[in-house]
């Protein structure tokens, strides 16, 4: 099995690459990053089918993009410049999003970073919960149809609902962490532990040295 980089790595590593082409106005460079992370996703076997998806969303901003330099400023460079910058932002997000699962993501960074326990596990509690709001979303339209009522996503009323379950959810959480001894104050025991190579961070620095030295040719 093939060892992927350090999740810390990966998030710098997109931020750092980001941040550059941020500031970058080649259009070659943003196309070359694109077509790179295509070939690092398919090296790594991803699932294609979230990433189309993830495609198909950027297609309306980044044609939004172009179309509103087009219409506004009438600079074809720009507005190519900045379609594409949306795509790349989209798979540099990808190559962290669709090749790491959540919990690793932020125990990494709360090992590297020192995050907050409060928001990590808090982040953790909520992605693990998502299943059963997408239940009780349908057991509030059931509700509602026995009733004669129909709410379609588009009415508020639903959103108030969810927004109500989810309020009575947090209070049950925050018992249960405190009845569990849990503090942001005090220190925890961590049972993850991963560690960052020398060579990955030779490898961070030389991508991101690569790519800012082709944005500045």
């Amino acid at each position: 099995m093939r060892k992927k980089f350090n999740p810390t790595i990966a998030v710098l590593m997109m931020l750092a690459v980001s941040l550059i082409l941020t500031f970058a106005t080649k259009i070659w460079l943003n196309i070359f990053v694109f077509i790179v992370c295509l070939l690092y996703l398919t090296y790594e076997r991803v699932n294609w089918k979230k990433l189309g998806i993830a495609l198909l969303i950027a297609f309306p901003f980044a044609l939004g993009s172009w179309l509103s330099f087009m219409a506004f400023s009438h600079n074809l460079h720009a507005a190519w410049l900045y379609g594409t910058r949306i795509y790349v932002y989209f798979v540099l997000g990808a190559s962290v999003s669709l090749l790491y699962r959540l919990h690793d993501l932020l125990l990494s960074l709360h090992q590297h970073f020192h995050l907050s326990n409060t928001f990590v596990y808090g982040i953790l509690t909520a992605s693990g919960m998502l299943r059963d709001v997408q239940n009780q979303i349908k057991k509030i339209r059931i509700s509602a149809n026995m009733r004669g009522e129909t709410l379609h996503w588009w009415n508020p009323m639903l959103y108030l609902k969810i927004i109500v379950s989810c309020l009575n959810w947090s209070d049950n959480l925050s018992t249960s962490l405190v009845v569990q001894g849990f503090s942001d104050n005090y220190p925890r025991t961590e049972l993850y532990h991963d560690s960052i190579s020398k060579s990955e961070w030779l490898i961070l620095a030389s991508i991101v040295l690569v790519i800012l030295l082709l944005a500045l040719v």
